[in-house]
């Protein structure tokens, strides 16, 4: 942040610069000075200047104003960005563009890089045509991340102005359509950015038919994430030319796919079944919804070929399902994985988390050789005898021993379909048996309590992607 302290401005950015003769004005204050923090702008419009005349200090303002070194540009932004908290960074960034026209095309390529629009309010699609693109069409080459959301319903007639604000952003690498996306607009507009575009991420998402869907992702060759969430169809279309699609996905590094029932996870299987997301040879991160073992087995069709590369992978699956028959069906080490999370959710018949059966899964995993394993995250839906299981009494006796040697973070979560007294002391019980990693150093230990409905599944292992 920026420091003022006498006449002096206390800039860590600055002292990474070093001294600039034009700037000697701008100094470090003394050691024992009284610092205080404010305003970017306040700093930049009354930094260090010495006793003039009013006209002639009022005219040396303007001057510095008015050319200020690119040097000093790039450290003030750079320590914005640094150190505001992200709910004023946005704020902060919009304050300094107003300091000088020297800072406007920086602070404007940070504060334009990442944009949100919906259909309504003051972020709608139809304020930002008027307002920013059609007096400052300089801005839309900017824009490297969009996220279109219909919060009310999608609207056919606004369809052109979409097209038109995409359109025009020539260096779009990331795109999120929810909520009531996509409309033709988008998807036409998006074939312009073909070679551009590296993730796409799709939340409670319904395409006309499933080829739509799978020439868009035909669409990018460069494609390298691919998130969805809640994706389906109004109808099926089995007449699809399949050309270079495995191709097109073939590089991925990330991709995501979570269903919270059992209409949803017909797109995933649809997606295995008709090869348009093969064996990557690549992937790095990966999560994926299971509901029953023949998920499993597409699961195994992704996985298989990057398991020299995976190094984070997430499943989401349904209690109905056994931890041993995932293990048996991928017929890989998941405890070899360097980050690994394991969410639990309930069918729509309910049935907690089989405590039993997950131990015997581990105790299988775990065996004679050293174990890359460095993160944990374990979330259960728990009975109540859950929290004196002799489950934890084991992960705490294997992650603090001599297999897991790289181990460092372990993360509980105890999901409630509703609140209850009890529910902390259970937290504490389960917490209180991990005695080995609490006393291990440099080993991060916690346990907490969330509630949600009977289906409440998570993909929260990776908060910014969905």
């Amino acid at each position: 942040m920026f420091h003022v302290a006498g006449t002096g401005v206390q800039m860590g950015a600055l002292r990474a610069i070093g001294s600039l003769p034009s700037w000697s004005l701008i100094q470090n204050p003394p050691l024992n000075t009284e610092v205080k923090t404010v305003n970017p702008v306040q700093v930049l419009t009354k930094c260090a200047i010495p006793k003039f005349s009013y006209s002639g200090a009022r005219h040396l303002k303007a001057c510095l104003m008015a050319h200020f070194p690119q040097e000093i540009i790039d450290a003030v932004i750079d320590e914005i960005r640094n150190s505001s908290p992200s709910p004023y960074l946005h704020n902060d960034l919009s304050c300094c563009s107003l300091v000088s026209h020297s800072f406007l095309p920086r602070s404007r390529k940070h504060l334009f890089s990442s944009i949100a629009l919906t259909s309504s309010g003051h972020h709608s699609w139809a304020t930002f045509h008027d307002r920013i693109f059609k007096p400052s069409p300089e801005i839309m080459p900017m824009i490297l991340s969009v996220a279109l959301r219909s919060g009310d319903g999608y609207h056919v007639e606004e369809d052109h102005i979409i097209y038109t604000l995409l359109a025009a952003m020539h260096n779009l690498r990331h795109v999120k359509l929810s909520a009531g996306f996509p409309g033709n607009g988008a998807l036409s507009a998006l074939k312009y950015h073909a070679d551009n575009i590296i993730s796409l991420h799709f939340t409670n998402v319904t395409f006309e038919h499933s080829g739509t869907f799978f020439d868009l992702l035909a669409t990018f060759p460069n494609l390298r994430l691919l998130a969805i969430k809640k994706l389906g169809y109004k109808t099926t279309n089995p007449e699809m030319a399949l050309g270079s699609r495995a191709e097109s996905v073939r590089r991925l590094e990330r991709f995501y796919f979570h269903a919270t029932n059992y209409t949803e996870i017909a797109a995933f299987r649809e997606l295995v079944e008709q090869e348009d997301i093969m064996c990557s040879l690549c992937l790095r991160q990966c999560a994926l919804s299971l509901w029953d073992r023949d998920d499993i087995v597409r699961a195994k069709t992704i996985l298989s070929g990057s398991l020299e590369t995976l190094a984070s992978l997430h499943l989401i699956y349904n209690t109905q399902i056994n931890f041993c028959d995932i293990l048996d069906i991928l017929d890989f080490n998941l405890f070899n994985l360097p980050h690994l999370s394991i969410t639990t959710f309930l069918p729509p018949n309910f049935r907690y988390t089989d405590i039993d059966e997950f131990e015997q899964g581990i105790r299988r995993c775990v065996l004679g050789e050293q174990l890359a394993l460095e993160e944990f995250t374990l979330r259960v839906y728990p009975n109540d005898n859950c929290g004196a299981h002799s489950l934890w009494k084991v992960l705490d006796a294997l992650l603090s021993g001599p297999r897991f040697p790289r181990f460092r973070q372990l993360e509980i979560e105890l999901i409630f379909s509703y609140r209850r007294l009890a529910d902390d002391v259970m937290k504490q019980i389960v917490q209180r048996q991990f005695t080995a990693l609490n006393e291990k150093s440099g080993v991060q230990l916690s346990c907490r309590c969330s509630y949600g409905d009977s289906d409440d599944s998570r993909l929260d292992m990776y908060p910014d992607i969905l």
